[in-house]
């Protein structure tokens, strides 16, 4: 309970695994769902895109997009 957890976002997996994760990824669906409903179509706003560098995770560390409406 004292170690630092700045930055942790796993969810863990078997019976360590976290009781909000189905709701997260409820969450995740829903505001993904209304962003693809909103915009026609994204745009990289930088051309690089940094990718993380864990064994566990595969990802981008961020992404910038622009949504298009049209």
């Amino acid at each position: 309970m004292t170690r630092d957890t700045r930055g942790m976002v796993s969810f863990g997996h078997g019976i360590h695994a976290c009781i909000g994760m189905a709701l997260t990824k409820l969450q995740a669906r829903l505001a993904l769902g209304e962003l693809c409903a909103r915009f026609r179509r994204f745009e990289l706003v930088e051309p690089t895109i940094e990718w993380t560098h864990t064994v566990i995770v595969r990802g981008p560390t961020r992404l910038k997009l622009r949504g298009v409406l049209a």
